[in-house]
This record gives C-alpha cells, sequence and structure tokens, in this order.
C-alpha cells in the first residue's frame, strides 16, 4: 500500500488544493483509500456495503498511513512541552508503533474515527 500511497500523492495534492479552495476545512478528507474498482450492487448503486468492508479490513497503521497530514518525511521528535505531551497522550491512545509518531502528525481525524476519549 506504501507504493500506492507514493505513487498517488501528486494526484492526492491537485484534490487536496482543490478541495481546499472550495470546502470549509472541517469538511477535507483526512485520508483517501485508494480502490481499484467501485463495486456495484444488483440495482446498478454503489455496492456501500462492500466499500465499508474494505474499509473495515485496513489496519488502523494502514489508515495512519493514509493521511496526507501525516507527514510521511523524517520524524520530528517533540521539542516542546505541548508536544510532549501530545505525544504521550497519542502514543497512549493510539494502536501503532510509537517511533512511527512525529511531533508533525495529526491525528485529531484518527481520534474521532476511534472515538477516542483523549480528555
Amino acid at each position: 500500500m506504501a507504493n500506492r500511497n507514493a505513487t498517488l500523492a501528486p494526484l492526492i495534492a491537485l484534490i487536496e488544493d482543490s478541495l481546499a479552495e472550495n470546502l470549509p476545512v472541517h469538511m477535507l478528507p483526512t485520508a483517501y483509500i485508494p480502490v481499484s474498482k467501485i463495486y456495484m450492487n444488483g440495482s446498478g448503486k454503489t455496492d456501500r456495503r462492500r466499500l465499508r468492508d474494505l474499509v473495515a479490513a485496513i489496519t488502523f497503521e494502514q489508515l495512519a498511513s493514509l493521511n496526507p497530514a501525516r507527514s510521511h518525511g523524517p520524524r520530528h521528535v517533540p521539542s516542546t512541552e505541548a508536544e510532549r505531551q501530545l505525544y504521550q497522550l497519542w502514543t497512549s491512545v493510539l494502536p501503532i508503533d510509537a517511533n512511527s509518531i512525529s511531533a508533525n502528525d495529526d491525528f485529531r481525524a484518527s481520534a474521532v474515527i476511534l472515538s477516542v476519549p483523549c480528555v
């Protein structure tokens, strides 16, 4: 999935720019999940159940890697007290390797997806 994500990065950047010009910030997608085919049901409509099943099969680590807000470059170690507190919070509630979390990562939508109490 990482190779496909790298291949799609330029296209995703164009889509994000276009969406950012036309949508409020809270409506911008937090992850783009590539699918090879949009399945249709018997009546010719999108098979939403099958799409839900595809998304449900994605691990949280894979979902986090698809989030364009996450930095995919070198890891930035938290340097301020606020960054260290957020780092401790995210490492305690997110089911991903703590060493993969960078100070620049944005997991707000992930917390909503997981319904994680962060307070």
